[in-house]
């Protein structure tokens, strides 16, 4: 055995220990990858089991979303069979407010501009006859009982559709006044140049609207009543359109998405 191990040499030496290193290399390298496969699986199935657990929680929070936004639907369409006579109504006393303005009224603004918005130019035509004929108080007494009708209509409508209504009126009983009063007292306020009125005007118009409707000198007095007429059909058109149900009802599943937030275990 003496004779044995003197005779090796260093190169045997090394060779056998590099024989040795190989195997444990190999060994160790083996029961790590067998290690790693038991991991893999581990986080594998670990993962699959909270994929599947988050499934079944989209699952249901998708199938409440989508009974909700059903159950609302039908609401709305329910909703809508009362609105639709409610906003007819609504129509019909804005064109009652319109036709209750003073003939002589709504013909000085039609035609005459703002230097001939004067006593003295009223008095060479008949218009100035008919003016002194009317009393405010009295001649809009039409107007303002439709502005109660509006009022009645108010839970039926929407603050937008409802606000545009009494802008529309208060606008032309201000500007209908000015030119009444404005006459017997032998000094007529241009309707533009009022800070009331454009008080007014700002509750549903931008600066920038009246700014660019005030820059013509004719028609302006109906341009502002054509403008707000056709925001007034917008409105209906959103209110009787998808277009509210989906609003509304993104609006409400946002809401209930909170609810469900706030109570992770359900109702």
């Amino acid at each position: 055995m003496e004779e044995y191990i003197n005779g090796l040499n260093n190169w045997t030496v090394v060779k056998y220990l590099g024989g040795i290193y190989v195997i444990i290399t190999a060994v160790l390298t083996y029961i790590g990858s067998l290690l790693n496969k038991i991991i893999v699986n581990r986080i594998q199935r670990d993962s699959d089991s909270k994929f599947e657990e988050l499934k079944g929680e989209i699952s249901r929070i998708n199938s409440l979303e989508s009974n909700f936004t059903q159950q609302y639907g039908q609401v709305f369409h329910k909703l809508l069979e009362t609105r639709i006579p409610k906003i007819e109504k609504y129509w019909d006393c804005i064109l009652e407010i319109k036709s209750s303005i003073p003939d002589p009224v709504l013909l000085s603004y039609q035609i005459l501009i703002d230097s001939e918005l004067n006593t003295e130019t009223l008095n060479r035509s008949s218009i100035g006859t008919k003016l002194s004929k009317l009393h405010a108080l009295e001649d809009l007494k039409n107007l303002i009982s439709q502005k109660k009708e509006i009022e009645k209509l108010r839970p039926f409508i929407s603050e937008k559709l409802w606000l545009l209504g009494n802008v529309y009126s208060d606008f032309i009983g201000r500007c209908s006044y000015l030119l009444i009063d404005g006459y017997k007292k032998g000094k007529i306020v241009i309707w533009k140049y009022d800070t009331g009125v454009k008080q007014i005007l700002l509750t549903s118009l931008s600066e920038k609207e009246i700014g660019h409707i005030l820059k013509n000198e004719f028609h302006t007095f109906e341009n502002f009543l054509q403008l707000l007429e056709y925001k007034m059909l917008n409105e209906v058109s959103r209110l009787i359109s998808n277009e509210a149900l989906t609003e509304d009802g993104f609006r409400g599943i946002e809401l209930f998405n909170r609810l469900l937030n706030a109570n992770p275990k359900g109702f």
